[in-house]
């Protein structure tokens, strides 16, 4: 995963081309799989994914990296 994300947001010119290449982690939410016990909402486990599918990317943004709660997670 690490490498494939990081792969193909070089190839994308780091966002040059108007594409974002980034991987996310919704921790331990309540889902299916998850289950009902989970500390975390599905609203909340989907947060930072909706933020990165919405965002708006400035030229010097990063891209390629790993994110959870709209921070970056190092590798």
């Amino acid at each position: 995963m690490n490498a494939l994300v990081r792969n193909l947001a070089h190839e994308t010119g780091l966002g040059a081309r108007g594409i974002l290449v980034d991987a996310t982690c919704p921790n331990h939410s309540r889902t299916d799989m998850g289950g009902a016990d989970a500390p975390r909402s599905a609203q909340e486990g989907s947060a930072t994914a909706i933020w990165l599918a919405t965002r708006t990317f400035n030229p010097g943004d990063v891209t390629g990296v790993l994110w959870e709660d709209e921070r970056i997670v190092p590798w």
